[in-house]
């Protein structure tokens, strides 16, 4: 028997049996259609060698499945359970573990950059006092800021624009 993987089951005019018909065809086949529709796929298999074929396709693949052998399953399910269970605790103990040394190397590289000798940068440093005072200039500003005329008329004047508009018709 050659294997299909293309298979488009094809009315005897030669269009596409739709999934409707498909669908009724296999559950005739299940026993699990209304009178009327055992009527209907009936008279497609009088009246349609398409269908016969898909029908005899169906039923030889409806009894190899059916003769198919049943695996037996080579662990009982409590097993099964079993295992799947100490997996899955045994991976949450690997996942604590990554955990627990990623945070125990973080408190390592910690201490260490606390007590290396020198200037590096990872160590803590108390303030150093500044060679010269430090000055704050609260009423005199180091740069000089002009002094602007209070009205918003004279402001535009300033700008080089006039914010007094006329009427416009």
């Amino acid at each position: 028997m050659t294997h299909n993987s293309n298979f488009h089951p094809q009315s005897s005019d030669g269009s596409p049996v739709d999934g409707d018909r498909l669908e009724l065809l296999s559950a005739y086949l299940d026993g699990v259609t209304t009178t009327a529709e055992r009527q209907q796929v009936q008279q497609w298999l009088d009246n349609d060698p398409e269908m016969q074929r898909l029908h005899q396709r169906l039923s030889t693949l409806r009894q190899m499945m059916q003769a198919a052998p049943i695996p037996v399953p080579t662990r009982s399910t409590e097993d099964l359970v079993a295992g799947v269970f100490a997996e899955v605790d045994r991976r949450q103990r690997r996942r604590g573990w990554v955990w627990g040394g990623g945070a125990l190397a973080a408190l390592v590289v910690g201490a260490v950059a606390l007590v290396l000798p020198g200037n590096l940068g990872l160590s803590p440093r108390l303030a150093e006092e500044s060679p010269a005072p430090l000055a704050i200039a609260l009423n005199e500003p180091v740069v000089e800021i002009p002094d602007l005329p209070a009205s918003p008329a004279a402001l535009g004047e300033v700008a080089g624009e006039s914010l007094i508009f006329s009427d416009v018709e």
